[in-house]
This record gives structure tokens, C-alpha cells and sequence, in this order.
């Protein structure tokens, strides 16, 4: 079974759906009004006069049909009195009786034609007009009966036209009166809607507006005092809620503010004084800085100064040339523990960026032996030979500062002592054999054998760090073979260690080579 909605016609559905749009419409073009009251008044003023216009028209439709009605009732009358008062001239066929008798008729400005004839139908009698250029014509007809003795007899027919030219004059001049009275009804239902939209409606909103300019303006939220139980009385309750709601989140949003406010001062007192204890703190640093350089400047002064006269030997011989060759490490040690003093003295300078380093041209293959000479006696304690060799595409002079170059002297001296468990191999693939243990038979080929001298690659010189190499004996297993020298990659990318033998080190900085046998 098909419902209800299937079997509507869609030509009902779009003359339903057409007076809903043209409501729309209209209230679309109500909304373009910058004013209530002059939506107000666009919306009731064709309202008024459409209504005080229909009424006007059927009260003169009315009018009209009741003066039609009567002109009607006279055409009857008239008719009824003639056909008699004409029955005798019609009978005997006299004309001059009839046209004394039947034209004072046409006195009455509504009959504007009188027709008579005879039994057989020819005319006796034309007076007037049938049709008037002014109005309707409105047509009578009746028959002219004679009593002849016994009965009454036809002797012809009545036909009368009469017009309503009148009715429609004075139609005319009511209607002018009609349209001067709805326009005067229509201004005055207007002007008394308008009063009552003012005091219904208008107030409230206007005090509604005001207090709305008023707190946009910067002045202290008020509610708008309003009574009653409508619509426009609930609106009115309900901005003054959210009035009151919002002078409650001010009033919390000005006691944060206070309150951050006092935090902030409190916090800038207290920063003040940590600055101020900070300041103190550097200036008392500083001072004892400066006091503890001047204080072992003293020592090393008197230091560098007998390690210098050992060194030329002004008192005799020292007897054996590593004596000698130990007072320049020494007066070299003191010399650059002197620098690192006067560093300290500089320190305030260095805080306020005008510390500038002075950059010298130093020769790389001198640095690197004297770095070598720095560690002799841990060489020498060892029984380690040192083996130099220096890139052919290494600069044999480098610019760079000198005190940094003589930080990384004493990095020799912490990877010498390590060498005594550190091994280094690379057989050849087919010749590497299983490891049983921790430790090897010598000769057996296995790099945990020792203790067969083999080189050790000694770490970067930015970085002093143990060196242990894969054969060594931590890093073995039972019965597994011993790995392949690899190749390590630091964190910086300029900067490659390569674990075999005849170890080789690039580094940005000072680029050397050292072998360790």
C-alpha cells in the first residue's frame, strides 16, 4: 500500500510550500531595518491599511449592491403604476393619450426610456434611449392589462429602462470621502500601535541600550531595572544576570591582578637581592681569584726560575743530559701552569667578552715531539719505544694558540700507562685461529698470546681515553674468534680512529701520527 504522502500531488505540495516563502521573504527584508520601530512600522502599516482598505471596499460593494437593489425595487414600481395609468390610452390605440400620459414619466433622472406596444407587438409608443454611455442599464418589463367587462385583457406590454449612472456618481464621491477616512484611520491605528510598541516594547529596549553603550564605554556595569512577566521582561533578567555575573568575573580577574602584582614586586625584590648577592659573590670571587694567582705566581716564579738555571747548568754540570733535558720539561710545565695563572687574572675580562686570544704560528712536528718529551718518564718506566710520523699532507705550521696547543701535552702521558694490557693484531683473514681462553700459548697466532710486543693506536689528543683494542685480552671468548681491526666513528664527523697496526689519528686541530711499540 502506497501512504498518504506518496499520494500527494506535488502541484498541492508547491502551493503549500509558496505562501511559507513569501513569508520568508518579507520577513528577510523586515530584518534589513537598523530600527525595531521601523521594522515595527513597515510590518504594521501595510497590515493596517490592507485591513481598513478591505473593509472600506465591501462597505462600498455593499452600498452599492443595496442602491442596485433599490434602483430594482423603483424599476418595479414604476412598472406596476404606468401599466395601469396607460391601460385605457393602449386599449384604444390612442397615441396623443399616450404620449401625454407616459412622457412626465421621464421626469425621474433614473428612467431614461419608455417603450409601448400593442398586442401584436408593433410599437406605439418610443420615448427615451435604451443604453446610456454613463452607466448599466437596467431593463423592466410588464403587461398593460384593460378591463373590458367580464376579465381583464391584454391590450400590449410595459418595457421601461432606467440607468444607475446615479448610484455610481454617488459611489464615486463616497468613495473620495471612503479613501480620506481610511488614510485618516489607518495614521491614527498606526500612531496608537506605535505608542503601544513604545511602551511595550520600546523602553525596555531603549534602557536595554543604554546600559549596553554604557559598559562598552568603559562605565561600571548596571542592570536595567525592569518589572513584569514577558518576554521582554525575561531578556531584561537575563542581561541583568549576565551583568552580575560578569562584574563577578572582573572583580576575581582585578584581585589576580593585584595579587599578581605583588607577586611580581615581591619576585623583582627578591631577584634584586639574588642579583645584588650574585654580584657580590663574582666581585669576592674575583678578588680571591686574583689574591690565589698573585700568591702562586710567587712559587712558580722561583720554580721556573731554578728549573731554568738547572737547565743551563750556571753551578757546574749535572752529570747526566736527562737532567737537563727534565729541568726544560719542568721550567715548560711551569711556564704553562704561568699562562693558565694569568688566564685566571683575565677571567673578568673574559666574562665581558674582551678576552681575545692570541693566535701564533706554532710548527706541528715540534709540538707533537714536545708532548712526547713531557711524558719521557712514563715512556721510560714502560720500556715503550715512541715512533713520530707526521702526514706529508699535514702543514709543517699550524695557527692556532698556544696555550691551547700545550693543554693537549700531557694527553700522552695518560694513555702511556694503559699500554701495558693492550694489544693490537691483524692477521690475515685464513689465519685466524679459535680462541680456547682468556690467554694463548705464544706463537699460536691468537692476539691474546702475549706477551709479543704488537703496536697500540693511542686515542686523539683532544681526548685523553683509555685505547683497548680487539685483541686484547677482555674482549675475547672462549672459543670464538678474534674480530677484524674496524673503523670508529666519533661524534664529530671531521674526526676518524682506525684501530690497526701503525695506528693513525686526523684530527681538525693538530694532525699527527703516533706509533707505539
Amino acid at each position: 500500500m502506497r501512504g498518504p504522502r506518496e499520494n500527494e500531488d506535488p502541484t498541492v505540495k508547491a502551493a503549500a510550500a509558496k505562501p511559507d516563502s513569501l513569508v520568508r521573504r518579507g520577513l528577510s527584508r523586515v530584518y534589513r531595518f537598523r530600527s525595531v520601530r521601523m521594522a515595527f512600522l513597515a510590518v504594521i502599516l501595510p497590515l493596517v491599511i490592507t485591513v481598513v482598505g478591505g473593509f472600506f471596499v465591501l462597505l462600498e460593494v455593499e452600498t452599492y449592491n443595496d442602491a442596485v437593489e433599490r434602483l430594482e425595487m423603483k424599476l418595479d414600481r414604476t412598472l406596476a403604476s404606468n401599466s395601469v395609468m396607460l391601460a385605457r390610452a393602449v386599449w384604444e390605440r390612442n397615441e396623443a393619450l399616450i404620449a401625454s400620459q407616459a412622457v412626465p414619466a421621464l421626469i425621474d433622472p433614473d428612467l431614461i426610456g419608455i417603450f409601448i406596444t400593442d398586442r401584436a407587438g408593433r410599437t406605439l409608443a418610443d420615448f427615451g434611449a435604451r443604453e446610456t454611455p454613463l452607466g448599466k442599464s437596467i431593463t423592466g418589463e410588464a403587461p398593460i392589462r384593460f378591463d373590458a367587462g367580464a376579465d381583464l385583457q391584454e391590450a400590449g406590454r410595459l418595457e421601461l429602462v432606467m440607468t444607475d449612472a446615479g448610484i455610481r456618481a454617488s459611489a464615486r464621491s463616497r468613495t473620495l470621502v471612503l479613501i480620506a477616512f481610511a488614510i485618516l484611520l489607518s495614521v491614527a491605528i498606526v500612531f496608537a500601535a506605535q505608542a503601544a510598541f513604545d511602551l511595550v516594547i520600546g523602553r525596555p529596549l531603549k534602557e536595554l541600550q543604554k546600559a549596553i553603550d554604557s559598559t562598552r564605554l568603559g562605565a561600571p556595569r548596571e542592570e536595567v531595572q525592569w518589572s513584569g512577566a514577558d518576554e521582554v521582561a525575561r531578556v531584561i533578567e537575563a542581561f541583568n544576570r549576565m551583568q552580575r555575573r560578569h562584574t563577578a568575573y572582573e572583580n576575581a580577574l582585578d584581585e589576580a591582578r593585584i595579587d599578581l602584582e605583588q607577586r611580581v614586586e615581591e619576585r623583582t625584590v627578591e631577584l634584586k637581592r639574588a642579583r645584588d648577592e650574585a654580584r657580590a659573590a663574582n666581585r669576592a670571587k674575583s678578588a680571591f681569584l686574583a689574591n690565589m694567582s698573585h700568591e702562586l705566581r710567587t712559587p712558580l716564579n722561583a720554580i721556573i726560575g731554578f728549573a731554568e738555571v738547572l737547565k743551563n747548568q750556571k753551578f757546574g754540570p749535572l752529570g747526566d743530559e736527562r737532567y737537563s733535558s727534565y729541568a726544560e720539561i719542568v721550567r715548560t710545565s711551569g711556564t704553562h701552569l704561568l699562562d693558565l695563572i694569568n688566564d685566571l687574572l683575565d677571567l673578568s675580562r673574559a666574562e665581558a667578552g674582551g678576552l681575545i686570544p692570541a693566535d701564533s704560528t706554532l710548527a706541528v712536528d715540534a709540538q707533537i715531539r714536545r708532548a712526547i718529551d713531557m711524558s719521557r718518564t712514563e715512556i721510560d718506566a714502560s720500556g715503550l719505544t715512541v715512533r713520530v710520523a707526521v702526514d706529508a699532507d699535514v702543514p709543517a705550521r699550524r695557527s692556532t694558540t698556544a696555550g691551547r696547543c700545550r693543554s693537549s701535552w700531557p694527553i700522552p702521558a695518560s694513555a702511556f700507562p694503559r699500554t701495558r694490557s693492550t694489544r693490537c693484531w691483524s692477521p690475515s683473514p685464513s689465519s685466524i685461529p679459535a680462541c680456547t681462553g682468556n690467554t694463548a700459548a705464544p706463537g699460536s697466532g691468537c692476539p691474546c698470546a702475549g706477551p709479543s710486543p704488537r703496536p697500540m693506536a693511542a686515542r686523539s689528543l683532544s681526548r685523553a681515553r683509555s685505547a683497548r683494542g680487539p685483541g686484547s685480552p677482555s674482549s675475547c671468548r672462549p672459543g670464538a674468534p678474534c674480530r677484524r681491526p674496524t673503523t670508529l666513528r666519533r661524534r664529530k664527523p671531521d674526526r676518524q680512529v682506525r684501530r690497526c697496526p701503525g695506528y693513525r689519528m686526523r684530527s681538525r686541530k693538530i694532525v699527527s701520527a703516533i706509533g707505539v711499540s
